[in-house]
C-alpha cells in the first residue's frame, strides 16, 4: 500500500453518522475498522491528499492491521479503494453509513448484524433508538410544501428527463429478469450474503446489456465469486461478457432492445461481435447515457452506409454528435442524421463547383482538328534538328 493517496469523503453524511457507525456497523466490523473509518473522515476534511503513515500513527495500526481494517470496511461497503496500474493504492472513497432503516433492510447487512448481536442486541438497539416521546397533547402544525403548482406544470417529458439524473441502480425490477429461474438450485452456490439489492440490480443490468439469459448469467456469477463466496468480482464478469458467444439474438426491427443483441440480430449467425464492439456499445449505454433506440438507430445507419459493415469509430463519432445535440429518441436521431446527410451533400456539391471554377476554360475541351501531313513533317524536321544539335554538342565536348 502506497503512503500518499487521495481521500474522498461523502458529502451526504448525516448528523447521526457516528451513532450509525458505532451502533450498527461496529458489532460486525470491529472497533479497529470503525476507528480507521473515523480517521478517514478526519483526514479527508483536512485535505484531499493524505499520508497513510499519519493514519497508522494516529490510529495505532500496523500495516497488517490497517490492511485488515480497510478490507473489512470494503466488505461492508463503507469504503471503495482504487489502485493505479502498478497496483499501488491511489484513492480511497469513503461511503456514508446507512441509517438504521436502510441498514436493517439490507439483505446482507441486516442478517450479519442479527447474527452478531442476536435478539437481545436487536431489543437493545430498539431501546437506544426508539422514537422521541412527546409530552402532553400536541397537535402537529408544521407547514407542508404545496404540490398543486408542481402538479400543473410537471409533464411526462420532464419525468423522463429527470430519470437520467436520479436513476436508482438498486432497483432490481428495472430490467426484465426471472429471479426464480436465476436462483433455482443455487442456495449453496450463490449464498445469501451476496444477494444484496446492489448486486442483484447489477446482475440484471449486465444480463440485459449483453443479451444473456438467466441460466447463462448465473454461470458467470458463480464462476467469479471470491474469497469463500463473500463478494462478486463484477470486473471479471464484464471481461467474460465481452468475449462470450452466449449472446441472444433479438428482433432486428426492435430498436428498444440491447444494442449488443440488436447488432447480433442484424448480421449473419456465424459473424462474431468483437470484444471492442461490445465495449463500445456498453460505454454508449453506461457512460454516454444514450437510450437503446438511439444507439440502435446509429447501428442501422452505420451498416447501411458501410454495406452491412460495423465501424466502431464511425458509430462513436455519431454518438458524440447525438450527445451534443441532446438526442433521446429514435425519431430525433433520424432527423439529425438526415440533416447531417443534407449538409454533407451540400458541402460536396460546393467543393466540386469550386474545383471546376479553378480549372482553365480549355481543360474540358477536346481538340477536334487533326494534324496535316505538312505539320507532321515540320515536327519531324524540328525533332531531327534538336537531336542533331545535341549530338554535335556532345562531339565538340
Amino acid at each position: 500500500m502506497s503512503s500518499e493517496c487521495q481521500i474522498i469523503i461523502p458529502y451526504d453524511l448525516s448528523m447521526h453518522w457516528i451513532a450509525d457507525l458505532n451502533l450498527l456497523y461496529r458489532p460486525i466490523a470491529g472497533a479497529q475498522a470503525c476507528l480507521v473509518y473515523e480517521f478517514f473522515i478526519s483526514l479527508g476534511e483536512l485535505g484531499d491528499q493524505a499520508d497513510l503513515e499519519d493514519l497508522k500513527t494516529l490510529s495505532g495500526c500496523s500495516d497488517a492491521m490497517l490492511e485488515a481494517a480497510l478490507c473489512k470496511l470494503e466488505e461492508l461497503m463503507l469504503v471503495h479503494t482504487f489502485e493505479e496500474e502498478d497496483h499501488a493504492v491511489c484513492a480511497i472513497e469513503v461511503v456514508a453509513p446507512k441509517n438504521q432503516e436502510a441498514f436493517l433492510s439490507d439483505p446482507l447487512l441486516g442478517r450479519l448484524f442479527f447474527e452478531a448481536v442476536g435478539e437481545e442486541g436487536m431489543e437493545r438497539l430498539t431501546r437506544l433508538r426508539h422514537p422521541v416521546a412527546r409530552k402532553g397533547k400536541m397537535r402537529n402544525i408544521t407547514a407542508r410544501i404545496e404540490t398543486n403548482v408542481l402538479e400543473t406544470v410537471w409533464t411526462l417529458q420532464k419525468e423522463e428527463a429527470m430519470k437520467e439524473y436520479v436513476q436508482d441502480w438498486h432497483d432490481v425490477d428495472a430490467y426484465p429478469f426471472n429471479w426464480n429461474e436465476f436462483f433455482q438450485g443455487m442456495h449453496n452456490a450463490i449464498p445469501t450474503r451476496v444477494r444484496s439489492r446492489e448486486n442483484m440490480s447489477r446482475i440484471a443490468h449486465l444480463a440485459n446489456l449483453y443479451g444473456i439469459d438467466e441460466k447463462s448469467m448465473r454461470v458467470f456469477v458463480v464462476r467469479h465469486l471470491r474469497e469463500k463466496k463473500s463478494w462478486i468480482d463484477f470486473e471479471a464478469i464484464v471481461s467474460d461478457l465481452e468475449k462470450t458467444r452466449k449472446i441472444g439474438s433479438g428482433n432486428p426491427d426492435d430498436f428498444m432492445q440491447s444494442p449488443i443483441t440488436f447488432l447480433k440480430s442484424r448480421q449473419p449467425d456465424n459473424a462474431d461481435i468483437l470484444p471492442s464492439e461490445r465495449k463500445l456499445l456498453a460505454s454508449l449505454v453506461e457512460e454516454k447515457k444514450l437510450p437503446n433506440e438511439v444507439i440502435n438507430t446509429l447501428i442501422e445507419y452505420c451498416m447501411k452506409k458501410n454495406e452491412d459493415g460495423f465501424h466502431a469509430g464511425f458509430v462513436r463519432t455519431l454518438a458524440n454528435n447525438m450527445v451534443r445535440a441532446k438526442v433521446t429518441t429514435r425519431q430525433a436521431c433520424l432527423e439529425q442524421l438526415e440533416q447531417s446527410d443534407a449538409s454533407a451533400k451540400t458541402r460536396r456539391k460546393y467543393k466540386t463547383k469550386r474545383e471546376k471554377e479553378k480549372l482553365p476554360e480549355w481543360y474540358d475541351k477536346i481538340p477536334e482538328e487533326k494534324s496535316t501531313d505538312a505539320d507532321i513533317e515540320e515536327i519531324m524536321r524540328l525533332q531531327q534538328a534538336i537531336l542533331g544539335g545535341e549530338s554535335d554538342a556532345e562531339d565538340k565536348a
